[in-house]
């Protein structure tokens, strides 16, 4: 009788243990936390694998809410770009970090990924029938946005700088819908292999257009301006002309422009001079329309074709595009259209 206890006391043991050692893997597993956090928050909740998740989410939120306040203030230089996308929305974010190793952690990537999923969601509400509808958010109104857990993402923020242990910032994004005639490409560069369906890298661009075809060739070319534009980094989409010419005649500068000095007397320009000084002004009023007119500019992948000949040569339309660099600073456009909103709202 003793024995046959001793044995049935062993057993119950073993598999007592077994399934600690079960549920500690599981919940290792599911949370990424430590095996000894991990351990602790079985043993506070009777082995139960449901309430020791949310056990762990709490402590490491408060945990999280503290370090939040200690690191507020530290540089967050390094960090992703996030677009998450469909055929008719799409949504970029920048996403901050302290140092580049935190950037490449999966815990901050799956934040990024989350957060870009999130402002994809506001993009999605507002798809217009026809035309463009383009939305800037700001740090302020991206930490009270609502994740698909229904959770904040200021929430969320908290959970990953306790993991990390780094300051963190959701800096900015930008939300687009396209009509029904509009289409959207996407890039981001570099754009490394993750588990995550969104784009990540520490450039993207979001690309509105249109097209004469609706096809695979097409949407190659499409990202390949989206590349260009990562690459050349265009202010302004500009008009493709293959000369432009300067309105002003010589005679109206005749009077404006200073009388040169030979031999210690003032003479006044001739009109082949004012020629010159009007061919070489004009030459670099084009160049700098060049380097920032997306149309004007040399095709990144094609050297020799300007971009407004490509596009024309392939039925494209270019409406609208928006470049994000990581730790940039950010444009008077994008700031503008902030406080445009503020008022608005």
């Amino acid at each position: 009788m003793n024995t046959q206890f001793i044995r049935y006391f062993h057993k119950s043991q073993c598999i007592w243990s077994n399934l600690n050692k079960s549920n500690l893997a599981k919940l290792r597993k599911k949370t990424g936390y430590t095996f000894a956090n991990c351990k602790k928050a079985l043993e506070q909740n009777d082995n139960d694998v449901v309430k020791a998740e949310k056990w762990l989410i709490d402590q490491a939120q408060a945990l999280g809410w503290a370090k939040a306040a200690k690191l507020e203030g530290r540089s967050t230089a390094q960090g992703l770009i996030g677009i998450a996308f469909d055929k008719t929305s799409a949504a970029m974010v920048e996403v901050n970090c302290e140092t580049d190793f935190v950037a490449r952690n999966k815990v901050f990537q799956n934040l990024v990924d989350l957060v870009a999923k999130s402002c994809l969601q506001v993009s999605k509400k507002s798809v217009p029938s026809t035309g463009i509808s383009k939305m800037h958010l700001d740090e302020n109104y991206l930490r009270k946005l609502e994740a698909s857990d229904k959770k904040i993402l200021e929430d969320h923020i908290a959970l990953v700088i306790s993991s990390v242990g780094e300051n963190l910032s959701l800096r900015r994004a930008t939300c687009l819908s396209v009509g029904n005639t509009l289409k959207l490409a996407v890039y981001a560069h570099p754009n490394p292999p993750t588990d995550n369906k969104i784009l990540l890298g520490k450039y993207g661009t979001l690309l509105i257009y249109n097209s004469q075809k609706s096809d695979s060739k097409t949407e190659l070319i499409a990202r390949q301006l989206c590349q260009h534009i990562v690459g050349m980094n265009p202010a302004i989409i500009g008009e493709y002309k293959m000369e432009e010419k300067i309105e002003k005649k010589p005679e109206d500068l005749l009077e404006s422009k200073p009388e040169k000095v030979v031999n210690n007397e003032a003479k006044p320009n001739t009109e082949e001079e004012i020629n010159e000084d009007l061919d070489e002004g004009a030459f670099k009023v084009i160049e700098e329309k060049e380097e920032s007119a997306l149309l004007q500019q040399e095709f990144l992948l094609e050297p020799d074709t300007k971009v407004g000949q490509l596009v024309l040569d392939k039925g494209i339309e270019v409406y609208d595009f928006v470049r994000f660099e990581c730790g940039e600073t950010m444009n008077e456009e994008f700031e503008k259209d902030i406080q445009a909103q503020q008022v608005g709202g």
